[in-house]
């Protein structure tokens, strides 16, 4: 495609192909939301099918940065609370000036599979020693868990 100055611009799209989880903690909604709640501002929390969550992922080292590039990310530490119905902004119950925003990711294909992935596998906040492996469905993003352990990877 040609931009509007006649450059041509050859543009890759690099979809994510592995999800390394490394930790999940299941929380009460208020204590997730007072975690995303820091003196900098406040982080927004992530909203996909029926669960809200946020994560922690790996310093930018070399290495990190050569599992990205290649299609590998890794969540150290994910935190998440059910909640049936997206909303815009949650608040720790009568403490107003606890709350964050919410980001509706439903469309997006790495936190649909963990999200289906983490009710498959995830049981009062443990992950389900043994646990069957779980697809996303039709299969139309092209992600599956093949290991049950944590690694969503998209399916060839």
């Amino acid at each position: 495609m040609t931009g509007s100055n006649g450059d041509d611009v050859n543009i890759i799209y690099s979809p994510i192909k592995e999800l390394v989880v490394h930790d999940v903690i299941k929380s009460e909604m208020k204590e997730l939301i007072k975690s995303r709640v820091t003196p900098q501002g406040n982080i927004p929390l992530y909203w996909c099918g029926g669960v809200l969550f946020g994560f922690n992922s790996l310093p930018p080292t070399k290495d990190v940065v050569k599992e990205y590039l290649s299609g590998r990310i890794h969540w150290m530490e994910v935190q998440y609370a059910e909640m049936a119905e997206y909303r815009k902004e949650v608040e720790a119950g009568d403490e107003q000036y606890l709350k964050t925003s919410v980001v509706n990711t439903n469309a997006n294909a790495v936190h649909r599979s963990f999200v289906n992935w983490l009710k498959g596998n995830v049981k009062n906040g443990v992950v389900v020693t043994g646990a069957s492996p779980i697809s996303t469905g039709s299969g139309s993003d092209g992600l599956s868990n093949s290991t049950g352990k944590g690694i969503l990877k998209r399916r060839k």
